[in-house]
Parts: structure tokens; sequence; C-alpha cells
């Protein structure tokens, strides 16, 4: 039997060998596996994950983050461990009101073609680019 700590040194080990940095997510998922080791736990759960998700005073798109690192985690450890359960994404809904940065130059490119009045698909998704400016 693996333990969860060994589990997670595999997981980052690979991780990274396919490019990934996973600085942040390792820290992440080592206090999760302190977490799980506290309790003596064994196996990931929905409901462990929930309260390690729920610990402390911490903004909902942090939980999300966390329960998005843990999902992860436990979608490879559930190849090896067929008692882990992967939690579902619904236990922490978060959705951001600030639009992505992708989604910011769609917008701004949205504002100078109505500001100028002609309009063409930019080939970035939804957004329109201004044939005036070229923006």
């Amino acid at each position: 039997m693996i333990t969860l700590r060994d589990a997670l040194q595999e997981y980052v080990m690979l991780r990274r060998s396919l490019g990934f940095k996973f600085r942040d997510d390792a820290r992440t998922l080592a206090r999760f596996v302190a977490f799980m080791e506290e309790r003596r736990e064994l196996h990931i759960t929905a409901r462990l994950t929930l309260d390690w998700v729920q610990q402390g005073h911490v903004q909902p798109a942090e939980r999300a983050r966390r329960l998005c690192f843990v999902r992860g985690f436990a979608r490879h450890l559930s190849a090896i461990d067929p008692l882990t359960e992967v939690p579902s994404q619904e236990l922490c809904p978060y959705r951001s009101t600030t639009p992505s940065r992708k989604c910011r130059t769609c917008w701004r490119r949205r504002c100078v073609c109505q500001r100028h009045g002609r309009q063409r698909r930019c080939g970035l998704g939804s957004s329109i680019a201004c044939l005036v400016c070229s923006a």
C-alpha cells in the first residue's frame, strides 16, 4: 500500500516531467496530505476534501483553487487506489466576476470598435476588431 505522501511525490514528479512548474500546487497538496495524515486517513474522500477546502477563513476563489488541486491528485490516485473518491467540482462552485486576461482584451477591442463604428471579427472568440484603428 502506497502512502499519500509517497503518492504525492510521485504525482508532483510526473506533472513536472510533463513540463508543469507545479510549485503552488505541490505546496497546497502537501498541506492537504498533512491534513489527511493528522486524521490518519488512507484514502481521499469527498467529505474529507470538503472539510479541508473549507478550513480557515478563505475566499471562495481559494476554496475552488484548493478543490481543483485535490481533484487532480485524486484522479491520479484513483488509478491505483480504487477506494479514492474524486470529489465533484460542484462541492465549491465559484464563478469569477473578473474577466480573464483574454476576456479583458476582447472587451477592450469591442469598446474600440464600437467607438469607431466599424466592426469585423478578429478571430479571438467573440471579440471584434476595428477596421479603422486595427485594434
